[in-house]
């Protein structure tokens, strides 16, 4: 019998959309990672609404992130126990990884392989369809 009930769908699919954990989400409606797995493959409506909860999920954090890089959050200054005023605080890391991923072209992180020395990469090419075999 299919232990993820339609009744239970919408519910894991909802949790799914919040947390993009599949684990934790099916565990808000008493089903196992392997039922789920299970449900994705004999129901491909079921699989396609997963992939859209977690592209959802995706966009939510990818929102965040930049949320938190370009406007900062709010934090409380304190001095002597004492909350005496605010700060914006914002995250120059998730404003590389944001600029990574939207401008590679120019942010990427740029890998070069080099040969001895520092000079050009040798490359042997040895044809071996000319051999005999016996």
């Amino acid at each position: 019998m299919d232990k993820l009930i339609d009744a239970m769908k919408e519910k894991f699919l909802a949790e799914l959309a919040l947390s993009g954990n599949v684990s934790h989400s099916g565990r808000q409606v008493g089903c196992c990672p392997s039922d789920i797995r299970d449900r994705r493959k004999s129901d491909p409506a079921f699989d396609l609404a997963c992939q859209e909860a977690m592209a959802e999920y995706k966009d939510k954090i990818q929102y965040e992130a930049y949320r938190r890089a370009v406007h900062g959050v709010t934090r409380e200054v304190r001095y002597q126990g004492e909350v005496v005023g605010t700060e914006q605080v914002y995250s120059d890391r998730l404003l590389e990884l944001e600029l990574k991923a939207k401008v590679p072209e120019k942010y990427k992180d740029k890998k070069e392989i080099t040969g001895a020395g520092g000079g050009a990469v040798q490359i042997n090419i040895v044809d071996f369809s000319d051999t005999d075999d016996g």
